[in-house]
């Protein structure tokens, strides 16, 4: 994966979910980005790329909080379950590599069921 495939899927994905205000990028190298899927202005998808250490983090913030998460950095990938968010969750569906797309969709089903849509 690069920089530019992962901004380009954040483009699709804000186009493609409804709930997605819009895009923000926040930070930018040739080797790394960061930027935020924004649904409201208490709450986002922040997603952080880093194609030399191959760092993923796509993590779901509520009123400047973490409440969800996926990412990849190192120890492999793992899950910060809603339920509890500072949990890592490396079993076999926590530890699942997923894309951005795959992660938004997740988010919009947790979105929905916690009322937050």
């Amino acid at each position: 994966m690069s920089v530019e495939k992962i901004i380009e899927e954040g483009q699709r994905v804000a186009k493609s979910f409804s709930f997605i205000d819009y895009v923000v990028e926040l930070d930018r190298t040739d080797h790394s980005v960061k930027f935020r899927l924004v649904i409201d202005a208490n709450l986002f998808i922040q997603v952080y790329f880093n194609s030399q250490s191959g760092r993923i983090n796509f993590v779901v913030i509520s009123a400047g909080q973490r409440i969800f998460g996926r990412d990849s950095e190192g120890v492999g990938w793992h899950k910060h379950p809603f339920e509890n968010p500072t949990d890592h969750d490396f079993s076999p569906e926590g530890s699942k590599q997923v894309t951005l797309t795959e992660f938004v969709s997740e988010v919009e089903e947790i979105l929905i069921r916690e009322n937050f849509l």
